[in-house]
């Protein structure tokens, strides 16, 4: 899959984004977490490695 770019980004992966980017300063705010545990979880999931939901879940230790 190519990467998106400003004349080709859809609605759908712009709200993709916003969520993912909204998840990781909330992430950054409320983990009780090491800074580097913190930090590796936010890059994974600005990465798309993995979802908003499941960033939360590690952080959180659910």
């Amino acid at each position: 899959m190519q990467r998106a770019t400003a004349s080709t980004i859809t609605d759908i992966q712009l709200d993709d984004l916003y969520e993912r980017l909204a998840t990781a300063a909330e992430l950054a705010r409320t983990s009780g977490r090491s800074l580097r545990e913190q930090l590796e979880t936010i890059h994974r999931l600005c990465a798309g490695e993995i979802t908003p939901g499941q960033a939360r879940i590690e952080i959180r230790g659910e």
